[in-house]
């Protein structure tokens, strides 16, 4: 078992997250896309709603979401949702991580 960042996360949590790494991956080369893609799978099918997270992956999750935002923000569109996301993964502790 490895030490990661475990995030409870609700349904609309999911959506949003996926919804800034399909946008993050759209943006993005092929060969980032390739490494973000396993990560999108695993977001959309986590278990009991518990999304444990390494460096990299956790480093990928803020970058997209601060990226949603900050285009939301451009566009004048409440980012309320994100917000919240982004508090939650910046709170979330380190736990140990079931194997993969």
């Amino acid at each position: 078992m490895t030490k990661q960042r475990m995030v409870k996360m609700t349904g609309g949590d999911q959506n949003i997250l996926a919804k800034a790494l399909r946008s993050a991956q759209e943006e993005a080369g092929p060969e980032l896309s390739g490494q973000l893609q396993p990560f999108l799978d695993r977001v959309l099918r986590m278990p009991k709603h518990k999304l444990y997270l390494n460096d990299e992956e956790y480093q990928y999750a803020t970058l997209s979401l601060n990226g949603m935002r900050n285009a939301y923000l451009e566009e004048n569109r409440s980012c309320g949702g994100i917000d919240r996301l982004l508090i939650k993964l910046m709170q979330a502790k380190y736990r140990c991580a079931p194997a993969r």
